[in-house]
């Protein structure tokens, strides 16, 4: 009891600093790099701005929050009464898809409530003192849509979460433990965005909004959308054909 006591009280812990740290967290990314007075700031920007400068952050805290509504779900008691492991593991990915969708519409409020306060709702990236014209120094090639970016940063939180948290599911059932999967996630942030260059191209390089590519190419739906929904996929099939001597 002790133990799952202190283990509730670390949720409620990381939970209570999601909730009021990301906000703040998100504020403070957009306050520092969308600050300059000779540039026109839009919406657009602050989505693609926070996804791909605070993921880092933002992920691995929802990975967690994902991850622990399952954890009872791993206690003997409960696999045996469940019988069928791909029932039990069917389950489970209901809750994460659940949980992360939850966790990626807090998200999407808090981006939209506060990027709106940097910039105008209609994108502006045409003209010559937007953000895009100031970052590509150049005439950019489309306007894009305000929506479509609203779209497609909220598709791909919830698919990377759904992925994550996945991932780290299908370890635990392997491993024992979730740290394995916590580990990896560490791994695949330090070998894509903490070396220069990057030792791998696996996810948090390929499934980014990286402002200077959607200004100049637009949005890859492939590689934003379609990409991590295979993976999804492949992870998901994978717990299906995990035989119940192999988790037990």
């Amino acid at each position: 009891m002790k133990v799952k006591m202190a283990t509730d009280w670390s949720y409620n812990i990381a939970f209570f600093i999601f909730l009021i740290g990301i906000p703040i967290y998100i504020s403070f990314v957009l306050w520092a790099l969308m600050d300059s007075p000779q540039v026109s700031y839009c919406l657009a920007d602050a989505f693609c701005t926070v996804q791909n400068q605070c993921s880092i952050i933002t992920i691995p805290f929802a990975a967690f929050l994902v991850v622990h509504s399952i954890k009872y779900d791993f206690f003997p008691s409960v696999i045996l009464h469940m019988k069928n492991v791909r029932n039990l593991w069917i389950r489970l990915c209901k809750k994460i898809i659940k949980n992360a969708f939850i966790i990626s519409f807090y998200l999407l409020i808090c981006t939209t409530l506060i990027g709106i306060q940097f910039g105008r709702f209609n994108n502006n990236w045409i003209e010559e003192n937007s953000a895009a014209s100031n970052l590509l120094h150049t005439q950019v090639p489309h306007n894009g849509n305000v929506w479509e970016i609203l779209f497609v940063f909220t598709i791909m939180t919830f698919l990377t979460i759904v992925f994550f948290g996945m991932l780290i599911a299908l370890l635990w059932w392997i491993f024992g433990t979730p740290l394995i999967g916590y580990v990896i996630i560490i791994l695949l942030i330090k070998l894509e965005l903490g070396m220069q260059p990057a030792a791998i191209h696996l996810f948090f390089l390929k499934v980014n909004m990286n402002p200077y590519v959607i200004y100049w190419l637009g949005v890859s739906y492939y590689n934003l959308v379609v990409y991590p929904l295979i993976l999804i996929i492949g992870l998901f099939l994978m717990g299906l054909f995990i035989r119940k001597k192999d988790f037990l």
